[in-house]
């Protein structure tokens, strides 16, 4: 496989926040207005070549077959409204939201100058409510739509469908008012059509598949150690499968770990020459995965899968608040993940198609209120 790729993304959000209150009521509306654009420019050649021996290898000719030239370019355009009403009455609070979402996605395939392009618009909603004990405790529902537009084409040309889901949430918050401590812990259930798995024509290439159902338990506490020190830990289960689907109905999907968990730790400085400077560094453990053979097929046995490993990475930050310099709610930082760039696989398509995980990246950020 020989493949030369261009990525340009553009990203733009404003919102506007207003407070207000009617009658006994107290409203925070939050409304606004985002735009996206996408631009995946593909030049890429399938083939094959001899194999080659590891232990007593013959070098000559390898007799390489170019059988499948791809050359696509890809785009994806996206605009949505929306707004938001977090209301608080008593010891309730409810937030209701809606948005609504305009895409385009196109595929030129450039061997044919063909163009195929999708054009969608979707309104969606969320809503949850909960209610604030006295002693700290505070249980909620929620309930959310989600429109996506997938980017990029299958074997076909043809671009990808958008993915439509819907969330249902329970859980329960406890923040005692004499300790700095904040624990959650949710169960939620998670449905999702049109996903993307490997194409079992052609594992390089994608094919979007039925409705995936997740369940789910996320637990996270957060505790203020100190005026300093900050700690935080989370664990999140995930019990998903196929549902609907010709080829993996009833399978676990590739890519989704059953197990995530992540431990993290900051110190801020408030007084001498650091004052407003803030470390942290922490960890995140992804769990194993799956993948599937190429050969799979509707009447496979449960031994066409190959599991991946998981794998653990340290992250770290450094920020400052430019409070002491007249900016309040301004800050620099420097995020870095994967610390120590490890080397390790972060998925798998096919037995044909894996791909490393990202290296350590450095990541500047800047935030400005005025």
């Amino acid at each position: 496989m020989r493949s030369d790729e261009h990525l340009n993304t553009f990203t733009v959000d404003t919102q506007l926040q207003s407070d207000f209150a009617t009658g006994a009521v107290d409203h925070k509306l939050l409304t606004g207005v985002d735009y996206s654009r996408m631009r995946n420019d593909v030049n890429a050649d399938y083939g094959s070549a001899d194999p080659i021996g590891m232990s007593n290898p013959q070098y000559g000719n390898p007799n390489v077959s170019v059988y499948f030239p791809y050359a696509v370019l890809n785009r994806m355009e996206q605009t949505g409204l929306y707004a938001q009403d977090q209301m608080e009455w008593d010891k309730w609070v409810m937030t209701l939201g809606g948005r609504y979402d305009y895409a385009t996605t196109s595929t030129l395939t450039r061997a044919t100058n063909v163009l195929a392009e999708n054009h969608d618009q979707q309104f969606t909603w969320r809503g949850g409510i909960n209610y604030l004990f006295d002693n700290g405790i505070s249980p909620y529902f929620s309930y959310s739509q989600s429109f996506e537009p997938v980017s990029g084409s299958g074997l076909d040309g043809k671009p990808f469908d958008p993915s439509r889901g819907e969330q249902y949430e329970a859980g329960v918050k406890y923040a005692p008012k004499d300790m700095p401590v904040v624990v959650t812990a949710a169960v939620y259930q998670l449905t999702k059509d049109k996903n993307l798995t490997a194409d079992p024509r052609n594992p390089t290439f994608s094919i979007q598949t039925g409705e995936i159902r997740a369940r789910g338990l996320e637990l996270e506490a957060k505790a203020a150690v100190n005026a300093n020190i900050n700690l935080t830990a989370a664990y999140t289960y995930t019990d998903a499968e196929y549902q609907h689907d010709t080829v993996f109905n009833g399978k676990r999907p590739a890519e989704v770990p059953r197990n995530m968990a992540s431990l993290w730790a900051d110190y801020t400085f408030h007084e001498t020459a650091l004052s407003g400077l803030t470390v942290g560094a922490g960890a995140r453990y992804v769990g194993s995965t799956v993948s599937y053979y190429k050969n799979d097929t509707a009447d496979a046995k449960q031994n066409d899968s190959f599991g991946v490993a998981g794998y653990a990475l340290m992250d770290a930050t450094v920020k400052y608040d430019l409070a002491r310099f007249g900016l309040p709610g301004s800050s620099v930082g420097i995020n870095v993940n994967n610390l120590f760039d490890r080397e390790y696989v972060s998925s798998c398509y096919s037995e044909y198609a894996c791909y490393w995980g990202a290296g350590r990246q450095v990541i500047a950020t800047g935030t400005f209120r005025f």
